[in-house]
């Protein structure tokens, strides 16, 4: 029996939306281990996996040759996915960076909307969310994953869907509630402090036509999820995010 690496929770909720036999791309790879557990318990084919400094990918080769995967897996040092063929990977997964990070490496390759994409961002979900439904990209699932008292958003596009979007959609949605029912009131909860506090700190200082905006969008994502908040059972509580 093949000993897997341990991923946990987070990169484990992200493998479950690859398809099996998927090939890969894993972007931002760092040790690599979840793509050589992808690859190891046969839910990817094949898999690529970038890194933009050669630290990570050093540690990424020493895996490798530890779970004797070598072979499925090609190592590539370049930014994003600059490094990647477009007829190399059908399912492309950047976690474990901010969410402007993201939509910056996925506009910088146009053709990653005819894929399926598997996005964690660790900050600003909200621009990730901004870019993806502005620019095309049909997002059809947010789940969260717990690890000890953070929770983590998994975000998971195919295909193209442009639409309109409410402010409070981009902090939590439907999807959400469908998809992580066991911990969708908490991270409403945070979500909705998140707001508060940094309402309270753009009313602190001088308002300016830029700051005003921001203020009024985000109260209409304030009053969005207060009233969503109101459909969701309670009773799972977590610290912070």
């Amino acid at each position: 029996m093949k000993t897997l690496p341990h991923i946990g929770e987070r990169l484990l909720k992200a493998a479950e939306l690859v398809p099996f036999g998927a090939n890969i791309a894993d972007i931002g790879t760092d040790h690599a281990r979840l793509p050589v557990y992808l690859v190891l318990s046969g839910r990817a084919g094949s898999a690529v996996a970038t890194d933009v400094r050669p630290g990570p990918l050093e540690n990424a080769a020493e895996n490798l040759e530890r779970y004797g995967c070598g072979g499925k897996i090609r190592l590539i040092l370049c930014d994003g996915l600059s490094g990647v063929r477009p007829d190399e990977a059908d399912t492309i997964i950047i976690c474990g960076m901010g969410g402007e990070l993201i939509a910056g490496i996925l506009e910088a390759a146009p053709w990653s909307r005819g894929k399926r994409l598997i996005l964690q961002p660790m900050s600003k979900a909200e621009e990730l969310l901004a870019f993806l439904y502005q620019n095309g990209y049909n997002v059809f699932a947010r789940l969260l994953a717990r690890e000890g008292e953070r929770l983590y958003q998994i975000i998971a596009s195919e295909g193209e869907g442009r639409r309109a979007y409410m402010p409070y959609e981009l902090f939590c949605d439907g999807l959400v509630l469908q998809g992580s029912p066991e911990c969708a009131d908490a991270f409403l909860d945070l979500q909705i402090k998140r707001l508060e506090d940094e309402l309270f700190g753009l009313k602190m200082g001088r308002i300016s036509e830029e700051r005003g905006e921001k203020i009024g969008f985000l109260s209409s994502a304030l009053e969005g999820l207060t009233e969503l908040k109101g459909r969701v059972p309670y009773g799972h509580g977590f610290r912070n995010i």
